[in-house]
């Protein structure tokens, strides 16, 4: 026998990372007008130490654009899911707030944690033995809900032990 849990793990963001498109929009240009200023600088400082210091921060910058773009791949994907769902649960869709990704962390979803509140995790997908409470399998999700979680874990148990649980 075989159980299947999803604990949550906090991810290593805030809440104020996430941001909605026109939020994400303008996080994107000012990061592109910061990388062409920095780049402006660096040309004109021939000084050695300012030029690492200067390209530090031209890196931290172009970091922050990558980060950016990741967070505007990922809001596009849960636009896309809620657009998917708004199909069969037009009602339930229709209720939530409109979708956000994190800018420090594009992965990671706002999900009630056990301490009662909203914050920025992952789901832990854990199947283990009931028994003896052995780790059979774990994987890191970021949906928000266990619901539909047991029948991929199982195919994944199936696929790595040639069998599958009994119950």
């Amino acid at each position: 026998e075989v159980a299947v849990d999803g604990p949550k793990v906090m991810a290593n963001a805030s809440k104020a990372s996430f941001r909605d498109a026109d939020g994400l929009a303008g996080f994107e240009a000012a990061a592109r007008v910061r990388i062409e200023r920095l780049r402006q600088e660096l040309d004109s400082d021939p000084g050695l130490a300012e030029r690492r210091r200067r390209s530090a921060r031209d890196r931290a910058a172009r970091e922050v654009a990558d980060r950016a773009a990741a967070a505007g791949r990922k809001l596009a994907a849960l636009q896309e899911e809620k657009k998917k769902r708004e199909k069969t649960h037009p009602q339930e869709e229709a209720e939530k707030a409109e979708s956000r990704a994190s800018t420090t962390d594009a992965d990671a979803r706002m999900m009630l944690t056990a301490n009662s509140g909203f914050r920025p995790a992952y789901n832990l997908l854990v199947s283990a033995t009931t028994g003896t409470q052995v780790i059979l399998g774990v994987e890191v999700s970021e949906r928000r809900n266990d619901t539909g979680i047991a029948q991929p874990m199982m195919a994944n148990l199936e696929d790595r032990y040639d069998r599958r649980p009994k119950r």
